[in-house]
């Protein structure tokens, strides 16, 4: 296995292979110290130039930022290896004409290097061009997680905008909480426990019902005196008002 790529992404799926007794054969990066660092962490040969991959490599992944890739793949040597890409943004046909067998593994979750993740549950999205290439990615993604997905090309785009919400808008909206907080001189992890308990209630009871807060209630008293107290921040106030606007108008919704 070959991983083209020494990012958040790469970091973590090749340590993972790496500990199931997988063998790294080679780490590409433009960026030599950074194939250089995980390829220690893998004990993997490594390169900062695609034409010197190993043309010899049963599967190559392409874990790699979205707008490099097409240029990486035409770049590799021809191979007859299985190519996969690691994005929910990019079809499978970016391979096609490359090898005989491609495809998706697409890793549903938010990395950062070193911070350790178990993978076993999280959801691998897997999308082939055939049969064979499908049963071979189910046998491989098989050893790094109890939970395999099979999304086509619409369904992981869908997928992904969901995450940005359910992420990245959502740690957000911690940063902008963070600054109010700030404000006042007092500390971030004073909302540690409301974190915590509002995750844990969306994952049990739903969002919809999870829902609590002036906005849910309509409290007009309580939210004009909130958008006041938020002169001072006139982009988290226009923030606050739209997005109260909505809790307000969805919760009615009983979808």
């Amino acid at each position: 296995m070959i991983f083209i790529g020494a990012g958040n992404v790469a970091w973590h799926l090749a340590k993972a292979f790496h500990e199931k007794g997988i063998t790294i054969q080679q780490v590409y990066s433009r960026t030599g110290d950074a194939a250089k660092s995980l390829a220690i962490k893998v004990d993997a040969d490594y390169t900062n130039d695609i034409q010197q991959v190993n043309e010899t490599a049963d599967v190559v992944v392409f874990a790699v930022t979205d707008h490099i890739l097409n240029s990486l793949v035409e770049g590799l040597p021809r191979t007859n290896a299985i190519l996969l890409h690691t994005s929910a943004s990019i079809g499978i046909d970016v391979f096609s004409g490359r090898t005989e067998e491609y495809g998706v593994l697409y890793p549903f979750q938010t990395f950062t290097r070193g911070r350790d993740i178990d993978i076993r549950h999280i959801p691998l999205c897997l999308e082939t061009n055939s049969k064979d290439a499908l049963d071979k990615l189910i046998r491989i993604a098989g050893l790094l997680s109890d939970n395999i997905r099979f999304l086509n090309f619409e369904q992981r785009k869908w997928l992904h905008i969901s995450g940005v919400f359910a992420c990245n808008f959502a740690n957000h909206m911690y940063r902008l909480a963070e600054i109010i907080l700030k404000k006042q001189a007092l500390p971030f992890d004073l909302l540690h426990p409301l974190i915590r308990e509002t995750a844990e209630k969306a994952l049990g009871i739903g969002p919809r019902l999870a829902q609590t807060g002036p906005a849910v209630r309509n409290n007009r008293n309580i939210l004009d005196e909130h958008l006041k107290l938020l002169d001072d921040f006139p982009e988290i106030k226009l923030l606050y008002d739209e997005i109260s606007g909505n809790i307000t108008k969805l919760s009615g919704d009983h979808a």
